[in-house]
């Protein structure tokens, strides 16, 4: 099943490279395979991102990466295009409340809706 899956994928892929105006339908009927490979593909990026936060957090003296440089400070430890999700977008990373956040939009690309992606942590290892 997963062959067949992948074959009709790497076929709609040929098809949307010679027919550009192709791409858009195959997106949209692609996606409900897709969506979910690429979400747990991003939260386990986002969960190795915020391991490599705390790690930073504790060589440095409890300083956190600072928020309005977060994409460099990214950049700057993950090969590839470590700041964005899989859908090309920038990932938004928040200090508040004692909480660090890092989160992805979704395939959606919209704020609050049911396919976002939330990575939390402590601020503190004792979660306070």
């Amino acid at each position: 099943m997963i062959g067949r899956i992948l074959l009709v994928l790497v076929i709609a892929f040929a098809v949307g490279l010679y027919f550009p105006e192709s791409r858009a339908v195959i997106a949209e009927y692609a996606s409900p395979v897709i969506d979910p490979y690429l979400s747990m593909s991003t939260e386990e990026e986002m969960k190795d991102i915020m391991d490599e936060v705390k790690t930073y957090q504790r060589e440095n003296f409890e300083r956190l990466p600072d928020e309005r440089n977060f994409d460099e400070w990214v950049e700057a430890r993950f090969s590839g295009e470590g700041s964005l999700d899989s859908w090309g977008r920038p990932y938004e990373y928040q200090v508040d409340r004692g909480q660090i956040h890092l989160i992805s939009w979704g395939p959606d690309g919209e704020r609050g809706t049911d396919d976002d992606i939330r990575v939390t942590r402590p601020v503190r290892a004792g979660g306070g």
